[in-house]
């Protein structure tokens, strides 16, 4: 089912990578699809998806229940979370270059020249989709007979949701960026927290020096 979600997102995409010609542009360049919900540039909104997407990335604060021993071992799990969603964002707008769909709109922001062709993917999407799972993982892995599991996963997908709900009603992406950008948060979310729990005896060890932060993880492998 992945694999076909994949095909139908480039299948999307190619239709609408490389806008040409000055702002604004034609819409008839843009797929159908994501045709359907372009909009215009909302200030208003775009900064609303700020704020949700700091909401869902600060989902992770209900893990403080859990023991203090807990901290550094969930502390660094979404820091390395947080660290390969922006990284892997970063990488694909520097190889993917995608005109926002304010660029097809009179009235478009002048103040975003360094911005305007970074739409694939949404990394608001990616950082909140990435918060929610790793949250919804994690609390359910060390509670799982919790009678919040429900709560926490609902409330965390919630503020995602909304984030990529106003990165499209802001203009800033098209409905395949913020697809894209969920789908990959999802799967960084949920595949750092899960990488670990294969492990146990995890020792974490953290060194600061005049050069930064370093982490450094000895792994015992977990016996069945």
């Amino acid at each position: 089912m992945k694999k076909v979600f994949l095909v139908i997102l480039v299948m999307l995409l190619s239709f609408s990578l490389f806008a040409k010609g000055p702002m604004p542009y034609d819409k008839n360049d843009v797929n159908a699809f994501d045709r359907l919900l372009m909009n215009p540039y909302n200030k208003t909104l775009d900064y609303m998806g700020t704020a949700f997407q700091f909401a869902a990335m600060l989902t992770p604060t209900v893990l403080f229940t859990e023991s203090s021993k807990e901290y550094l071992t969930i502390g660094t799990m979404y820091l390395e979370t947080m660290l390969i969603t922006q990284g892997t964002s970063m990488l694909l707008k520097q190889f993917i270059h995608r005109d926002r769909p304010y660029t097809y709109f009179e009235g478009y922001p002048t103040d975003k020249q360094n911005d305007w062709d970074k739409s694939f993917p949404s990394g608001h999407s990616m950082r909140a989709f990435a918060g929610a799972t790793f949250t919804s993982y994690v609390f359910c892995k060390y509670n799982p007979d919790s009678k919040w599991r429900i709560p926490v996963v609902a409330g965390s997908y919630a503020l995602a949701i909304t984030t990529a709900a106003l990165r499209v009603g802001s203009g800033n992406h098209f409905m395949t960026d913020v697809l894209a950008g969920a789908l990959i948060g999802s799967a960084i979310g949920f595949a750092v927290p899960a990488i670990h729990t294969l492990f146990a005896g995890t020792n974490a060890e953290v060194a600061v020096s005049p050069f930064g932060l370093a982490l450094k993880y000895s792994f015992k492998k977990k016996s069945n």
